[in-house]
């Protein structure tokens, strides 16, 4: 085989690899089986309360 070959091997590979990957972390985040927080990753931001400010004339 030459090198030719070889390259296009490790790169079919390398794609399968990552679309298996991929599969199994779509499958994990729909059936709630993942390490993730519901909601995914997205942070609750606090919401601010407005405060007055007295002028001082």
């Amino acid at each position: 085989m030459d090198t030719t070959t070889w390259i296009l091997l490790v790169a079919i590979f390398a794609m399968w690899v990552s679309l298996n990957c991929s599969l199994v972390v779509v499958y994990l985040i729909l059936t709630g089986k993942s390490s993730l927080p519901q909601g995914g990753s997205k942070k609750k931001r606090r919401s601010k309360k407005a405060t007055s400010v007295a002028r001082v004339c």
